[in-house]
């Protein structure tokens, strides 16, 4: 009887000291969330601009700290976050690089996906469509189908910007046009494409030196003398596919192919002269995780695009990216509140809104859904290469958190995962809008704060 009461007692004394030990967690946990969300109410930083914040625990959702969570913001690339998603879910291993099948005629007809990695420079070793084209004896029809160049809310005037390179339902080389000065001569890739010299007396030039492009048409013009161009300058400026009649596709790819193609569009049938016989079958091309990590660490624009085109042509047999958005957001990310305003992969749009809190609930749902190593590794790392190459590692040479960057002109967003020194992981959501002038300091006082959080938890 004695050593029943004695174990009773000590199982009592182990509960008490279990509660006592949860509850001084538990105000710690909270005197630490009241620290960070102080930090950044009076950061002198983040006073420049309308800031919002959220930490959240990764496993449970539990808020930690918070300041405006729930306030929308322009989040530009840290959008990217919700199309990684998107990918994740809907595609496959390896993307589906073109579609093809046989006509009654016995030709082949080819129609695009929106797969951006044919004859992209970083993805030579994944060539099996431009392979099968070029293996086929039949003739080819190129089906192609229209795509606006720009996505909703982009700004026009950036069309010479190579982080707005223009979409389209058959991208090829990037949709990017290098040219490069060797022995006194221009050449390009694709090759053959038009270098206008300087003309001092048209307004159409910059000052600055570079190629540059005549917007809606195919010709490339110097801004300074040739003369001023040494052996070795290379510029890259995107191209306007369907700028001309029949498209830059249509004109460059039976020069690198070595035959004929024909072209028709699948919003009229009529114009191919034939019919489908046989069912369309796909041809794969790279590995979605290799590409969605370019994308990530890049920051590619021109990849996040595609990459939500070919979700919607896989999904819906239709290159409508607004498809796929509308399902995500009353489908997997039908929980974020208040619901986001998203309308394009890359984030270049400033009609996309959501909020830190938001983010933070995408990202826990990766968290969630997926081995924990491979989410982490489609983040950039400080100092790593990427968009965070230029921000300072730890002192200690450790890497205690993960993120993706969102900028532009008034507009510095940071979202990701960090680690506390206990080996707890949190999402954070730092979002920045409406300042001026450099986002230099706000990018320091971000790192800092995370420093602390990684501290503090």
């Amino acid at each position: 009887m004695k050593h029943n009461m004695r174990f009773y007692i000590w199982l009592l004394l182990l509960v008490l000291a279990g509660n006592t030990s949860c509850a001084l967690t538990r105000k710690k946990e909270a005197k630490n969330g009241q620290v960070i969300k102080r930090e950044i109410a009076q950061s002198a930083p983040f006073s420049r601009a309308h800031s919002g914040f959220i930490l959240m625990d990764a496993g449970s959702g539990k808020p930690l700290a918070a300041l405006n969570a729930q306030h929308l913001f322009t989040p530009a690339s840290n959008i990217k976050i919700l199309t990684l998603a998107s990918c994740l879910e809907i595609l496959s291993d390896t993307l589906p690089g073109l579609k093809v099948a046989r006509t009654e005629d016995q030709r082949w007809i080819i129609r695009g996906t929106g797969d951006p990695t044919f004859l992209h420079p970083n993805y030579q070793a994944w060539q099996q469509p431009f392979n099968w084209m070029k293996s086929q004896s039949a003739p080819i029809i190129l089906q192609r189908q229209y795509v606006p160049r720009f996505g909703p809310g982009w700004s026009w005037d950036d069309y010479l910007e190579t982080y707005s390179t223009e979409r389209s339902d058959f991208p090829f080389y990037g949709n990017m046009v290098e040219f490069k000065k060797e022995k006194g001569q221009w050449t390009s890739t694709p090759k053959d494409l038009n270098l206008t010299d300087y003309d001092p007396y048209n307004v159409l030039y910059p000052e600055t030196k570079g190629v540059f492009r005549v917007e809606y048409f195919p010709y490339y013009l110097l801004s300074q003398p040739d003369s001023t161009y040494t052996d070795g300058y290379t510029d890259r400026v995107p191209f306007s596919d369907m700028s001309i009649e029949d498209g830059f596709l249509a004109t460059f790819l039976p020069d690198t192919l070595g035959k004929k193609i024909n072209q028709c569009f699948r919003n009229f049938p009529e114009s191919c002269q034939t019919s489908v016989a046989g069912p369309w079958t796909t041809i794969p091309s790279a590995p979605r995780d290799t590409v969605l990590r370019q994308m990530m660490f890049e920051s590619d624009n021109l990849l996040a695009e595609q990459l939500l085109m070919v979700c919607a042509d896989q999904k819906y047999d239709a290159l409508l990216p607004e498809f796929v958005i509308e399902d995500m957001l009353t489908g997997t990310f039908s929980d974020i509140y208040p619901k986001p305003r998203w309308v394009d992969g890359s984030g270049l749009s400033r009609y996309n809104l959501i909020s830190p809190e938001g983010m933070a609930l995408a990202l826990r749902r990766l968290w969630s859904a997926y081995d924990h190593d491979r989410i982490l590794s489609f983040f950039p790392t400080p100092g790593s290469p990427g968009t965070l190459s230029k921000w300072p590692k730890d002192a200690s040479g450790a890497t205690f958190w993960y993120g993706k960057t969102g900028s532009m002109s008034g507009v510095m967003c940071l979202s990701g995962y960090v680690r506390g020194k206990s080996g707890r992981m949190m999402v954070f959501s730092f979002m920045h809008n409406h300042f001026t002038g450099s986002n230099q300091s706000i990018k320091d006082e971000m790192q800092r704060i995370l420093q602390l959080i990684h501290e503090k938890f």
